[in-house]
């Protein structure tokens, strides 16, 4: 259910009663267990007494930060106006700046993970600094190449939904089955899309593309990297400057990207977003089906090559689902 904060609260969104509407609003939900939205669109609260009463005050109706994130979602909120909610929810203990963007992640939402580096002082001391984490200027969720790893080997090996174990007569055709589960269940859980991304087909994608060689081979001058064959431009567009994504940034290079836990990470993540693409062009909810098709760059087309490559890549989602 999404709340237009303008719309329901018309001319008082500034009070500690508007507030305190607010909060029993969002008891409501989180007693009733029912997602909301507050839409902030088109408003500016700049309202220390709203916010402490709506939102820092749920510590005290003991709702946890787990709860709120469950089952509350803030969008279109000015930029001020965050600064003034994360002053008076710090000041309650209800941190929603900290809260962490998956529980795998090494670091909360709004910072990224440093690996252990080596750094020099002005005297020419060698030191060594351990493994951190940093804020991001603007607080979105970046995930690094060094945190991937991390995470891949701490979790994948307890990971419950994996792919098919037939093997597609590749050599290598099961050796990334735990990577793939673990980078499907994790972006499902991120971006929360509304049919969950299925392991068989990222593995009979990676069939297609790579035949599941790190670093397979190419015509001359073909550009492409990897497992799932990035594009370096496709590299940068997942990370923080590549003007592409809103949130939910994998920042890597092409260097990065010829691991194959990195790369199948930024290849899920990349597949993600041309679902939101599709779904946009086709004014419609795709199938995943389809959304592999784009990835490929054969959507509508009818060359031969194209067609060819559809037939094999529904050869192997066919094999992987009998």
């Amino acid at each position: 259910m999404n709340i237009k904060i303008k719309e329901i609260f018309q001319t008082d969104y500034i009070s500690r009663q508007a507030g305190e509407k607010l909060r029993f609003m969002i008891l409501k939900a989180i007693q009733e267990k029912k997602k909301i939205v507050l839409d902030f669109k088109d408003l500016i609260v700049a309202s220390t007494s709203f916010f402490d009463e709506g939102i820092a005050k749920l510590v005290d109706e003991k709702v946890s930060i787990d709860e709120f994130d469950n089952f509350i979602e803030i969008i279109n909120l000015n930029k001020n106006d965050k600064k003034v909610l994360d002053k008076v929810t710090d000041y309650r203990g209800f941190n929603l700046t900290l809260k962490q963007a998956h529980p795998w992640r090494l670091c909360p939402i709004g910072e990224h993970w440093v690996k252990e580096h080596p750094r020099s002082s002005s005297r020419g001391v060698s030191t060594v600094v351990d493994g951190h984490c940093r804020k991001n200027p603007k607080g979105k969720d970046v995930i690094t190449a060094e945190e991937l790893v991390e995470i891949a080997n701490k979790h994948f090996q307890q990971i419950k939904k994996l792919p098919s174990t037939k093997s597609l007569k590749f050599e290598d055709g099961n050796k990334y089955d735990a990577v793939i589960g673990g980078w499907c269940e994790y972006w499902n859980n991120i971006l929360k899309p509304k049919i969950d991304l299925d392991p068989d087909l990222i593995k009979a994608l990676i069939a297609s593309e790579s035949g599941f060689q790190a670093v397979p081979k190419g015509p001359k001058g073909h550009k492409a990297i990897g497992i799932m064959q990035l594009m370096p431009e496709t590299v940068k567009y997942l990370g923080r400057n590549g003007r592409e994504l809103k949130d939910h940034f994998v920042e890597l290079d092409t260097k990065d990207a010829e691991n194959p836990t990195i790369n199948i990470a930024a290849g899920v993540r990349w597949l993600f977003r041309k679902y939101e693409l599709l779904e946009y062009k086709l004014k419609r909810t795709p199938t995943w089906e389809e959304v592999l098709y784009d990835y490929k760059g054969f959507t509508g087309s009818k060359t031969e090559l194209a067609k060819k490559s559809k037939l094999i890549l529904d050869g192997f989602l066919k094999e992987l689902k009998q």
